[in-house]
């Protein structure tokens, strides 16, 4: 039994075959009981480990340091690139984010006909700057 999670797996072994207390099992098999108590905190990073596999799948020269940095710049930069894309407003845009400029033209761009139609109208067309009020609808 070499690993802490060996260890934990032995003692628990001898709790349930031999129905023997813990801190008997850890006397038996000389293991500290905090070793067989401790419980990990640690968040699982199963995902950073496969992309680091990955990584090493491509390039073994590298070492895990060197690949730890290189994921890291590219989150950063695929966060970045997030952030400037589509939530930070842009001069180019008349200082709308991309996509407030990309509904704007959708907008624009439609057919006449079809700005124009609104559910509340009763002809299906309204002309522009005119608005139908609940009154006028009843009438």
């Amino acid at each position: 039994m070499v690993t802490p999670d060996a260890k934990r797996k032995a003692v628990a072994h001898a709790c349930t075959v031999h129905a023997v207390s813990q801190r008997r099992a850890c006397l038996a098999l000389k293991i500290d009981r905090s070793t067989a108590r401790y419980a990990s905190t640690r968040p699982d990073d199963g995902l950073s480990r496969e992309a680091m596999k990955a990584v090493v799948g491509e390039r073994r020269q590298f070492g895990y340091r060197r690949i730890q940095i290189m994921l890291e710049a590219r989150s950063a930069i695929t966060s970045w690139k997030e952030d400037d894309n589509r939530h930070r407003p842009h001069s180019a845009l008349d200082n709308m984010t991309p996509a407030e400029f990309a509904l704007k033209s959708t907008l624009e761009n439609r057919p006449l006909n079809a700005r124009n139609q609104t559910q509340d109208s009763p002809s299906g067309r309204r002309r522009k700057g005119s608005q139908v009020t609940e009154r006028q609808r009843t009438s």
